[in-house]
């Protein structure tokens, strides 16, 4: 009844928050371990619902100037009682569940608790949540792996404060870049890029796994279909492809993955297949071979000389 009654009125939902319902009390009874899995499930969606809406609150904040100062009071106060509800302390059960239902919506509370704000990361690393995500990602249910992944990039888009933790994710985000799923390859394809975002610790290991040429490959079921004429907005290769070729070109702003980015063929290839026809194609190739351009190439990593 609350996850129906927040879901379908914001009004709810401020009573709800000014009665108690985001407290270290409420979060602590609301989401026990012991409670069935529907009502966990209905429970996580609910805050889910809320962390969202602080995101969305926070974004019109900042396009509705005469709005701004109800609008953004909104989002952080929120903001600030979900903090203070401790409720990544509430997950470490959760993400290891028998339901599957509640590993996938604890590891998308996970997600949207770390899109918010960077805050978020030191009281994720506290409570060792990182280890029990990494199983996620490579969890038997599509619908944790594909949350998890989410979670994942969002624990790498604020600071690198937490890449020492998710490095071990690496090998299965690049089987999840495989997945039937058109919205999980593109998340592992975005996490994979967020991996770099913040600094270049990780590119080594990247560059180890494979990352490079599992990236290419997502791009090149558009480039060589070619593809992008009759690729429509709907397809399920072309988002993952332009989200991929992103990641590839934030890979690109570290020298080590040179190496491995020339030897795919891949600039070349994007070259020749025009895909200006494709906006956001033509604009991601265009940032890739200004990065490439813009270091000079080492002598090793990923594919090796040959």
């Amino acid at each position: 009844l609350l996850s129906r009654l927040g879901l379908g009125s914001p009004n709810f939902l401020r009573h709800f928050s000014s009665s108690g319902g985001i407290t270290r009390a409420s979060t602590a009874c609301l989401l026990h371990p012991g409670c069935s899995a529907a009502s966990l499930t209905n429970v996580l969606l609910l805050y889910c619902h809320i962390a969202r809406l602080c995101d969305a609150h926070a974004a019109k904040a900042s396009h509705s100037p005469g709005n701004a100062q109800a609008v953004g009071a909104q989002a952080s106060g929120w903001r600030d009682q979900l903090g203070e509800a401790a409720l990544l302390a509430r997950l470490p059960p959760l993400l290891s569940h028998p339901d599957p239902g509640v590993r996938a919506k604890s590891c998308c509370l996970l997600g949207n608790l770390c899109r918010l704000s960077s805050e978020f990361y030191e009281p994720a690393r506290e409570v060792a949540l990182l280890p029990l995500l990494a199983r996620c990602c490579s969890d038997p249910d599509a619908a944790v792996r594909k949350f998890a992944v989410f979670a994942a990039g969002n624990a790498a888009f604020h600071s690198r404060l937490l890449y020492p933790l998710l490095e071990t994710m690496i090998p299965a985000l690049l089987s999840c870049l495989a997945e039937p799923d058109a919205k999980t390859r593109a998340n592992a394809a975005g996490t994979l890029g967020n991996f770099v975002r913040n600094g270049g610790e990780l590119v080594p290991a990247l560059c180890a796994a494979g990352a490079t040429e599992s990236l290419v490959r997502l791009v090149l079921l558009v480039v060589n279909a070619s593809g992008v004429d009759h690729l429509g907005e709907s397809s399920q290769h072309l988002v993952p492809a332009r989200i991929a070729l992103y990641s590839l070109g934030s890979l690109a702003a570290h020298t080590p993955a040179h190496a491995s980015l020339r030897a795919s063929g891949l600039p070349r290839l994007l070259k020749a297949q025009g895909i200006q026809r494709d906006g956001p194609l033509a604009s991601y190739a265009a940032r890739l071979e200004g990065n490439l351009d813009a270091l000079p190439s080492p002598a090793a990593c990923g594919l090796g000389s040959s």
